[in-house]
């Protein structure tokens, strides 16, 4: 119920890294139907204090809005962190962007940006943004730094989300997803 403070679950541990596979996966062949390349920037592996349905949930909401919102977008790219005591999620687009008012009201039900043309109820974000209140998290929107969207998920870490050291792959640098 909106108004009232967030109860916070207690979760057990989703690795973010592998919900990211698993989003892309479902998504892949819509972006390259699209022309757009999804590429990964991530650690070996990543635990957030959320249970895995919401994790995937949320991530295949906020990638799902990419690859169908990103207009004359050619690439999404998806990236781990490690960030204070929490796990960054961030995906971010190439397309035309949102304006920062759009940014700022993006996360309230039945909101779309005024260049929306696929279908949808406005409605994805906000679910977003309720799943991740009820996991102690936060969700940042704002134009991406090469233009476009950026939406970065903050869920708290798991007690046992140390992020690995990279494993000398690329830095964890993948240029597809499969």
């Amino acid at each position: 119920m909106r108004g009232t403070a967030p109860a916070i679950r207690t979760a057990a541990a989703c690795d973010a890294v592998a919900a990211i596979r698993f989003a892309c996966r479902l998504l892949s062949r819509e972006a390259l139907e699209r022309g757009i390349a999804l590429e990964l920037d991530m650690c070996p592996r990543a635990m957030a204090a959320c249970d895995e349905r919401t994790c995937r949930q949320v991530l295949l909401n906020v990638l799902g809005n990419a690859v169908k919102h990103a207009h004359g977008a050619t690439k999404v790219t998806l990236s781990v962190r490690p960030a204070r005591g929490a796990i960054s999620i961030r995906i971010s687009d190439d397309g035309i962007g949102l304006t920062d008012e759009e940014c700022r009201t993006l996360r309230q039900a039945y909101r779309r940006g005024a260049s929306a043309t696929a279908e949808g109820s406005g409605l994805g974000l906000a679910i977003v943004q309720e799943l991740i209140d009820e996991n102690g998290g936060s969700l940042l929107i704002s134009r991406g730094s090469e233009g476009g969207l950026s939406v970065e998920v903050r869920l708290p870490a798991a007690a046992d989300g140390a992020i690995p050291a990279s494993d000398g792959m690329d830095n964890g640098r993948e240029r597809t997803c499969r």
